[in-house]
């Protein structure tokens, strides 16, 4: 049977994983049987104590999951928030993980992997993993068609307006929720200087259509909403180590970097199907 070119490097993160821990870390259901186990080795002293109010366990027995990758990219950082940078943004003073914005629309709201404050300026941080790879564009609720934005989010109107008449004008990336992402931050923190990025997984020397296909929708995407109240960035995580490892040549940041590639730098030739 073919399989999907998301299904084949989720497949590989797993297997990546499964050769790092062996295969008694985890259970019938795919998961690691300790959390623990999910955080990268200069991380695996936290306790229970320590992590309570900074993120959920459960989400790390997934570990080849974005939000994973998110967390053991990020979780060095929440004492030293200072010296993080994320693109061109930081210091920073305060870091919270796992945040939900309401957009004013019912439902829930979506989940963003970070937030990164500093005064009157806010980063925000929305993850994704290979998932993106499958062809499954989500739609905007019916709810969202009286969702009116004020001037500054014109860029962001326009963006909606767009999904509504074509909801697949996105094959790969998720559109949608950055769409409510961005309203969500516009309205929960109305005085603060913005900034959405998206982080997204990539093997290294990714050559599949695929991949450059959502390359070219982040680009198309990034010029519709440009000059927004909320801007929009948007870079893989290796493009993120690299940046940090060029900023910074301490010792413990650049052996955090290789186990984060240890882990999740998978590089095997992609099916033939796809």
């Amino acid at each position: 049977m073919q399989t999907s070119l998301a299904q084949h490097y989720t497949a590989l993160l797993q297997q990546r994983w499964r050769e790092v821990l062996g295969p008694a870390a985890f259970g019938h259901d795919g998961k690691l049987l300790d959390w623990r186990l999910g955080l990268l080795p200069s991380l695996a002293g936290l306790a229970d104590g320590q992590v309570r109010g900074l993120f959920d366990p459960a989400r790390v027995r997934q570990p080849d999951t974005a939000a994973a990758m998110a967390l053991n990219s990020f979780l060095p950082w929440r004492e030293m928030p200072e010296r993080l940078r994320l693109a061109a943004y930081g210091p920073f003073t305060d870091l919270r993980f796992l945040a939900r914005c309401p957009t004013g629309v019912r439902g829930t709201p979506p989940m963003l992997d970070l937030l990164a404050g500093n005064g009157a300026r806010l980063v925000a941080v929305s993850a994704r993993g290979a998932e993106y790879l499958c062809h499954k564009p989500a739609r905007l609720a019916a709810a969202y068609r009286s969702v009116r934005l004020p001037e500054e989010m014109a860029g962001w109107q326009s963006l909606m307006e767009a999904l509504e008449a074509d909801p697949g004008r996105y094959r790969h990336l998720d559109a949608v929720a950055l769409l409510k992402h961005a309203i969500g931050l516009a309205r929960t923190f109305p005085r603060y200087d913005l900034c959405l990025i998206y982080l997204f997984w990539e093997p290294p020397m990714a050559d599949a259509l695929a991949f450059h296909r959502h390359r070219a929708e982040i680009k198309s995407f990034a010029q519709t909403v440009g000059g927004a109240s909320v801007s929009f960035s948007a870079l893989s995580f290796d493009e993120l180590w690299t940046e940090w490892e060029a900023e910074n040549r301490e010792p413990w940041l650049r052996e955090m970097v290789a186990e984060l590639r240890t882990r999740y730098a998978v590089a095997i030739e992609a099916p033939t199907a796809v």
